[in-house]
């Protein structure tokens, strides 16, 4: 496979396999170093996936609810009560209404990716 950089005039090849090979063993140590399994993660609520809302208005509440997923007791910030929050759906050029509520003790601000 021959794989271009916007960075580079040269090209060189590279085996993807190897690369994704290495990339797996790092994100599965990160996981073991965190004490995450990825067949036990869940959200909050028991889900595997978090809520997905669809529509053009949409309630937030950003809290902190008690969560166990290591078997170390923490407490962690959710959104509608999951971590992670809800997925929002619309449509380009659609006009949204969020409300978001912050029941935290400090300020905070939510990071959208789309």
């Amino acid at each position: 496979m021959l794989i271009k950089s916007a960075f580079q005039a040269n090209t060189r090849p590279i085996n993807s396999s190897r690369r994704m090979f290495i990339q797996g063993l790092v994100a599965g140590g990160v996981m073991a170093a965190l004490g995450l399994n990825p067949a036990e993660a869940a959200t909050i609520n028991g889900r595997r996936q978090p809520p997905s809302l669809r529509g053009t208005e949409f309630d937030l509440v950003i809290d902190e609810r008690p969560v166990n997923f290591t078997g170390q007791p923490r407490t962690a910030m959710t959104i509608n009560g999951s971590i992670p929050g809800p997925t929002l759906r619309w449509r380009e050029g659609d006009v949204v209404t969020l409300r978001v509520t912050n029941r935290l003790k400090v300020s905070t601000s939510l990071h959208w990716h789309g």
